[in-house]
């Protein structure tokens, strides 16, 4: 079912800014997503000189990149996106990237397991805090019916940061493995710490970026009628208990298609290079250099078609637009995901991936704006980090580990990895696309009750 245009195509709220300056807010946090995706994608890269380093095995490297990472991510991203509700988000932004920078800098000068373990957790407290800010701000910046493309727009600041993290990372392993005479500082660390540290160090700029351009918009509520000032504090827990209970069906429905989603994508997404190395035996350069940039050409296209399939599903009237999306990169999905890790060299693999991340990654923005479309406004930074919590838990969460544990415990062979690819990423994608669904009309069900619903 479409709601007619004018319900969803609100009218203009009175402009904080000029549009201009708005597209200049996205820009920037383009950059700090992109910063933050850097400092998490490329320790996929060093997985293998860190099982060395440290004598792990995947298992404990899946709960280093998954549950550690994650659960600390999802807790501080509840904390924090509530404090988004009743505080400047500029705030959070500026503290949330310091935070991911200065503990990805600690990574890479860790001496212990332990303290890698806990700098990962730094890491990933500072990406709970830095996603729902991102998107309760940027609902105060655009329209319902634009926001899926803002936020696509800087989602793409992931999947970049995912392509530019495997490639330059390559270059940097390569120039530290081969001099360090140039860089003394670097003297007493191994190529992969080096790396770590380099990486780290942008996120400091970052941060002043942020401090120094980017100003608090007035919040705004969605209305039937128009956007109207939100009220002055955020919602006591009775009313987003009320609302939530509410809107039951779908939060069930798109957190178990979400859920599964993220947790075949992320997964996936980790293990790749070290599926490359150990199926093709690749070097780590050579995994970095090709899976890179298959990241970051697929993903980023995927990123924006996604945004602007939105807009167009948008005025059409389509109210689920921003879920619709989700359902016809599953589709896609299901031959995507079943074929690539069967692929009998690394080019194959790599072609086949590339559809693969396109699909993958035309949800990413769209999903995180469909949350924004259906929750007042003092309710989204506390809905947006739910739905981070969502993806941290089954996402990275999950995702690295329950491919780490098939290959340990199902296939009980490291060579096997191709196989846990393939069955982890089916049984995700399938799920999802039954879940997604069963999601649609309750979506456009809640979506609807947003416009009118007053506390």
């Amino acid at each position: 079912m479409a709601l007619p245009p004018s319900v969803d195509l609100l009218p203009s709220p009175p402009a904080p800014t000029t549009s201009a300056y708005r597209w200049y807010v996205v820009g920037v946090l383009h950059l700090a997503t992109l910063g933050l995706a850097i400092n998490v994608r490329i320790f996929t890269l060093v997985i293998e000189s860190v099982r060395a380093h440290f004598g792990v095995g995947d298992t404990a490297i899946g709960l280093l990149m998954g549950a550690g990472f994650a659960l600390f991510a999802a807790l501080s991203g509840l904390m924090l996106g509530r404090l988004a509700d009743r505080t400047p988000r500029r705030a959070i932004l500026i503290g949330s990237t310091l935070l991911f920078s200065c503990f990805g800098v600690f990574s890479g000068v860790a001496s212990t397991f332990a303290l890698l373990f806990l700098s990962r957790i730094g890491v990933g407290v500072g990406r709970g805090g830095l996603l729902p800010a991102t998107y309760s701000l940027l609902s105060d910046y655009f329209l319902p019916h634009q926001r899926g493309l803002a936020i696509s727009i800087v989602k793409v600041g992931n999947r970049l940061g995912g392509g530019l993290a495997l490639l330059l990372g390559s270059l940097l392993l390569g120039y530290f493995a081969e001099q360090t005479n140039g860089w003394p500082i670097f003297s007493t660390l191994r190529p992969w710490q080096a790396t770590l540290v380099v990486a780290g160090l942008p996120g400091l700029l970052l941060a002043l970026l942020l401090a120094t351009t980017i100003r608090e918009p007035a919040r705004m509520d969605d209305t039937a009628t128009g956007v109207v000032e939100a009220p002055q504090s955020a919602y006591d827990w009775p009313i987003i208990r009320s609302y939530l209970q509410y809107n039951r069906a779908t939060m069930v429905f798109l957190s178990l298609a979400v859920g599964l989603f993220f947790l075949g994508t992320i997964g996936t997404g980790v293990w790749v290079p070290s599926f490359l190395i150990r199926t093709y035996e690749w070097t780590a350069a050579q995994a970095g250099q090709g899976f890179g940039w298959v990241l970051l050409l697929g993903s980023t296209l995927g990123t924006l078609a996604g945004g602007r399939l939105t807009l167009l599903l948008a005025k059409r009237g389509h109210a689920d637009a921003n879920v619709r999306v989700l359902l016809f990169a599953l589709v896609g999905l299901v031959p995507c995901r079943a074929l690539f890790p069967l692929m009998p060299t690394g080019g194959l693999a790599l072609a086949v991936l590339a559809p693969t991340l396109f699909l993958a990654s035309m949800p990413l923005g769209t999903l995180a704006a469909a949350i924004q479309n259906i929750f007042p406004n003092r309710m989204r930074g506390f809905a947006s980090a739910l739905y981070v919590l969502l993806v941290n838990l089954a996402g990275m969460g999950l995702g690295p580990a329950c491919i780490a544990l098939t290959t340990d415990y199902v296939f009980g062979d490291a060579q096997a990895l191709r196989y846990a690819l393939l069955l982890i990423g089916l049984i995700t994608t399938i799920g999802s696309l039954f879940f997604t669904l069963r999601c649609l009309p309750a979506y456009r069900h809640s979506r609807t009750y947003a416009l009118t619903w007053k506390p």
